[in-house]
């Protein structure tokens, strides 16, 4: 389960607006000339979100009296790239967990609103496979293909990718990845058999449930996730049982950057890397977290 700033979560890019274009005096931002850019990440069913996104706008413009232009991006990538360009091409979004935390690190988005849902701000995600596949743990996807949702999902990659590494599944070697765009995507391509497994947020299979009535049946959970918090409290006791066990300090690092503890992360990421295992050590660097 893991802290939701997300699916619908409201991010303000910080960036320097124009005042002027070609000599003469620009529109208002919020303006019906100039509304303001709003990006989606393709969470879902793209029309759905799209419809989902708009409605919401219609009810801010009605609240504020500001114009508002919404946009689903084709990857979660693609809306941080918006919020990046200059000028930026979207001045407000909604991110996906850890592409928040990106997002946020290379200084172009804050989040002023968490979503909701339930009564709850946390989520789960969870490891679904075909009822019949004779896949009964995470040890059972090697060799398998695999649906994620977007290299930057949280519940539908970053999540799963380490609780299979935990398992001894290394994901860029023993399985084959497939990119689905969207939860429902992964769900729909586990149902039809063109994957073995994939991963998504609980329970997403309800979201093709309309069109396949047996979904519930046909697609099984295989796992459920850990709250982030509950993955980096079980890490400190294995890591008292087994002080060298890479992978421990491996999913507490990406746990801790997740959380925005870039300092505990990068000492994660050195110590599993001085075991055997510099991945996560590499991504932090490249993403400029550690030095």
């Amino acid at each position: 389960m893991f802290r939701k700033i997300v699916l619908m979560v409201l991010i303000l890019a910080l960036c320097a607006v124009g005042s002027f274009a070609s000599g003469k005096p620009e529109a208002a931002l919020g303006s019906e000339e100039r509304p303001i850019v709003w990006a989606f990440v393709p969470s879902g069913d793209t029309g759905k979100v799209s419809a989902g996104a708009q409605s919401v706008a219609d009810l801010l413009h009605a609240r504020t009296g500001l114009f508002f232009k919404t946009l689903v991006a084709t990857e979660y990538a693609g809306v941080i790239e918006a919020l990046r360009s200059s000028p930026p091409t979207a001045q407000m979004s909604s991110l996906a967990t850890f592409a928040y935390v990106m997002a946020a690190d290379m200084g172009v988005s804050k989040a002023v609103l968490v979503s909701v849902r339930n009564k709850s701000a946390f989520y789960n995600g969870q490891f679904i496979t075909r009822a019949g596949s004779g896949i009964k743990k995470l040890a059972d996807l090697k060799g398998k293909t695999f649906a994620r949702v977007d290299a930057l999902s949280t519940s539908g990659w970053i999540i799963p990718m380490i609780t299979m590494k935990a398992a001894g599944i290394d994901p860029e070697k023993d399985i084959k990845v497939v990119d689905a765009g969207s939860h429902p995507g992964v769900v729909s391509a586990v149902y039809s058999g063109d994957v073995d497994a994939g991963a998504c947020f609980v329970d997403a299979r309800t979201l093709i449930q309309k069109d396949h009535p047996d979904v519930m049946e046909k697609v099984v959970v295989l796992q459920k996730n850990a709250q982030i918090d509950e993955v980096i409290r079980q890490s400190l006791e294995t890591i008292r049982l087994r002080p060298d066990f890479t992978y421990t300090y491996y999913n507490r690092g990406f746990a801790y950057f997740i959380q925005g503890n870039k300092v505990q992360g990068c000492r994660d990421a050195q110590k599993a890397c001085e075991l055997g295992d510099c991945g996560l050590l590499k991504f932090a660097k490249d993403k400029g977290y550690c030095r």
